[in-house]
């Protein structure tokens, strides 16, 4: 199984670490390009794609704070806060304050946040899919493994830029 390097020393093969690291990036980059690209949800509605993740996630999650948006998006706080304005001037969310906590407030789909959520998760059918297809061969532990292999890469990622973002302070 991958895990990385420690202090310098890899702890499985470098060319199979490397063809490993080859793959991330090619997947990432794939993310990354889809998400600068906006999406029609409906023929008078265009939405940025890290708006629809965020309104996947809070009707996944409905009464959730940013916080917690958030951190299932692996993104800041500020990221989701400033979509927050834009999608409640759509009508897709509504927002609340936590009872016995007026500091936190609370993010829930509108009934056309929810028309749109639904929208989305339409459009992810034949890509999940496709996906599903492509892993049907291998095993349950075996897709365990991918899973434990990418919260250990992602893990790492978020630890790397949580040094550089105290190196530059």
């Amino acid at each position: 199984m991958v895990q990385g390097i420690e202090r310098g020393v890899y702890v499985v093969d470098k060319i199979q670490f490397n063809q490993v690291i080859e793959e991330f990036i090619k997947v990432n980059n794939l993310m990354t390009h889809i998400q600068k690209r906006p999406i029609r949800i409906t023929n008078d509605l265009k939405l940025s794609t890290s708006m629809i993740h965020l309104i996947d996630v809070i009707g996944n999650y409905p009464e959730t704070s940013i916080t917690e948006l958030a951190d299932r998006l692996g993104v800041t706080k500020g990221a989701v806060s400033q979509q927050i304005p834009t999608l409640k001037k759509m009508n897709l969310i509504s927002v609340s304050q936590k009872k016995g906590n007026k500091k936190t407030k609370l993010i829930s789909l509108t009934k056309y946040g929810r028309e749109v959520y639904e929208s989305h998760n339409y459009l992810h059918e034949e890509l999940y899919s496709s996906i599903n297809e492509a892993l049907e061969s291998f095993s349950p532990d075996q897709i365990s493994t991918i899973k434990q292999i990418l919260e250990k890469v992602s893990y790492t990622i978020n630890e790397y830029q949580v040094s550089l973002t105290r190196k530059e302070d």
